[in-house]
């Protein structure tokens, strides 16, 4: 009836698929429900051409309407239309338009939402599956790198911090030795015995305790000149410096 000549590769026929989410459908009445399909009708035989058949299903998990259509566009003559699905379907670019213009013109005004509109110059590129391999290496090379990075900083902190352990535990050592020698030194003083000048014997401890009586003063000035006082917090001290501020060889 179009008078459209059939190829033998011609497509003769557009199936068209029409629903919504069925949050929208709930407490939609038949009347509402109807006028919706009905615009969904006029939309598609105004963009994909004549519809010969239109059925709505109620009886699947979600309403929707299937729609046939003859892909019928006007030929060169005045009244003659041709077959071309290739020109009403177009590029992904006219996907989106038709998108855009059926939520403008059909969703919209009954409250519907937009789904997210991809622009086709920026759908990510396909990629083989050698490229999607080297990709996911590159990504876990770069990670490790950065775990590497994070275990070498924390390996020489650690150096850092053990090194001045080793120095505290060699100040402490010597600060116990000390006392221990002068502990030995002065039992051995206590019990020691000497002949005096006319060979009777003597004890060492009176002779130190005489020594000590005529050169305390001079003794003690010397002692705290030759050996300050050093506390061991002040090497603790040292160990809660900010590792930050230290340069690490």
């Amino acid at each position: 009836d179009a008078g459209a000549e059939e190829r033998k590769n011609s497509v003769v026929l557009l199936d068209g698929f029409y629903g919504a989410s069925p949050d929208w459908f709930h407490g939609k009445t038949m009347e509402e429900i109807i006028d919706y399909f009905k615009a969904c009708l006029a939309f598609h035989e105004r963009e994909y051409g004549p519809a010969i058949n239109a059925v709505i299903h109620f009886d699947e998990t979600t309403i929707h309407m299937a729609v046939a259509s003859i892909p019928l566009i006007k030929g060169e003559s005045e009244h003659g239309q041709r077959l071309s699905a290739k020109d009403i379907m177009g590029n992904r670019a006219d996907y989106r338009k038709r998108q855009d213009r059926f939520y403008e013109e059909v969703g919209k005004p009954r409250g519907m939402e937009r789904g997210e509109s991809h622009d086709p110059e920026n759908i990510r590129k396909h990629l083989t599956v050698q490229e999607f391999k080297k990709q996911q290496l590159e990504t876990q090379v770069e990670e490790l790198q950065q775990q590497n990075k994070k275990l070498q900083a924390d390996c020489k902190k650690l150096q850092f911090t053990n090194q001045k352990l080793q120095e505290l535990n060699a100040t402490l050592a010597e600060q116990i030795e000390q006392p221990f020698l002068q502990y030995s030194m002065m039992q051995f003083i206590r019990t020691a015995k000497v002949r005096g000048e006319h060979g009777e014997i003597k004890s060492v401890m009176d002779g130190y305790n005489a020594y000590m009586e005529r050169h305390f003063e001079r003794l003690k000035a010397e002692w705290a000149q030759q050996f300050p006082p050093e506390p061991v917090k002040e090497h603790e001290r040292e160990l809660e410096l900010d590792y930050d501020e230290r340069e690490i060889g």
